[in-house]
């Protein structure tokens, strides 16, 4: 999504504009004139913008993406994660990326029915999944899938149930698969 080059891109043009008005202030003290220092400047700055665009990128993806974990949902401070996620879930491991997350955590079963109920009435006139609303806490005819890349992924659930959330024409929404024996759940979600 373009979301995620938004932050990169300010900072690459930040960075850039600042080394160009770096350039033409120490010019002088050199005795170089200013306005060739700062033709030399604007050319340098849109060569290396690519290049330095895609390094600012990197770092910044490594501080935003990846694996976190939680003791609670106040803990977890991400406003797309924050969309989908109960507010009652406990010990919360959370892999995520720039288009979706998924989630493992513990939670009663009453609490999810109660968070799940509560996204589709503020969702469901934008919903294309409506008729999913009613097999709500149903055996699981989908299974979670398992990614060797993410630790979401283990232990398996023991006899789960599926909610599944609105999903929207862009294909954002959530599933979440529910182990009663176990207390935990499962969840995928891709950002509206």
């Amino acid at each position: 999504m373009i979301w995620s080059l938004i932050l990169p891109f300010k900072i690459t043009c930040v960075v850039l504009v600042v080394l160009v008005i770096m350039a033409n202030v120490v010019a002088p003290l050199l005795r170089w004139k200013r306005l060739p220092v700062l033709g030399r400047s604007l050319v340098a700055a849109a060569v290396a913008f690519l290049p330095s665009f895609w390094v600012i990128m990197g770092v910044v993806d490594l501080v935003r993406f990846g694996t976190f974990y939680h003791s609670t949902f106040d803990e977890v401070d991400d406003p797309l994660v924050e969309l989908f996620l109960p507010p009652d879930a406990t010990d919360i491991t959370i892999y995520k990326n720039s288009v979706r997350f998924r989630a493992r955590y513990t939670i009663s079963q009453a609490d999810l029915t109660k968070h799940v109920n509560i996204m589709w009435a503020k969702h469901r006139q934008q919903a294309t999944n409506t008729s999913a609303e009613a097999t709500l806490g149903t055996p699981s005819e989908t299974t979670w899938s398992e990614n060797s890349s993410d630790p979401i992924s283990s232990p398996p659930l023991t006899n789960p149930l599926v909610y599944e959330g609105p999903v929207a024409v862009s294909g954002a929404g959530f599933t979440i698969w529910y182990s009663v024996e176990d207390g935990v759940a499962y969840q995928e979600a891709n950002y509206w």
